[in-house]
């Protein structure tokens, strides 16, 4: 194993070296290994403070067994359930906006019709194609809503299933401790009439 002090001195080295490649010029002389003493290496390598030993076991806590955070496990499990979504929710977001661009070219194109300024258009028509476009908007604004709102009963339902099974896992613990305690017990059976038991 290496020397805190040795592994301490050639990260300064290293570090001195780097900045003045980087930077062209070298510290100044005053400023030497030596002047840092032992005892303060081996306090900031291997003491923390308390405040960061609670923040780390803080941490810690809102990670799962898997060492992810439970918020994202939770949104990789809902992912897993529903693969597609996000597919589904840009091509009901990219057809909604193609339908509703040609709804506005179409529009602009009956707003020139009603002013006089072009005489080839079929009125009819044109309100049958605005009428496809705007549904069509509509049509796909309403199954993006529907999918979001599957999405938030899935996230609530997997992390209801996530709670059951940590729930689950304590008490699986606690009756296997329960177990060990059963097993060590001495128990008297009862074997013949005349009362005789064998331990």
């Amino acid at each position: 194993m290496a020397n805190p002090r040795s592994v301490a001195q050639l990260v300064v080295v290293l570090a001195t070296t780097a900045i003045s490649a980087v930077h062209g010029f070298t510290p100044p002389p005053s400023i030497s290994i030596s002047t840092i003493p032992n005892d303060a290496i081996q306090r900031s390598q291997y003491s923390r403070p308390p405040a960061t030993i609670t923040a780390l076991n803080q941490e810690k806590e809102k990670k799962g067994s898997t060492g992810i955070n439970r918020t994202v496990s939770n949104k990789l499990l809902v992912e897993t359930v529903a693969p597609f979504r996000g597919l589904r929710l840009f091509l009901y977001a990219a057809f909604a906006s193609g339908a509703f661009v040609g709804g506005l070219i179409t529009l602009s194109g009956v707003a020139a019709a009603m002013n006089g300024l072009r005489d080839d258009v079929d009125m009819n028509t044109e309100y049958l194609n605005l009428a496809i476009d705007f549904g069509a908007v509509a049509f796909f604004g309403v199954c993006a809503k529907f999918d979001l709102d599957k999405d938030a009963e899935l996230t609530a339902a997997v992390e209801a299933k996530v709670e059951r099974k940590k729930t689950n896992k304590k008490i699986t613990a606690s009756m296997r401790e329960r177990e060990q305690l059963m097993k060590k017990l001495n128990v008297d059976v009862k074997v013949s009439q005349d009362g005789g038991t064998r331990v």
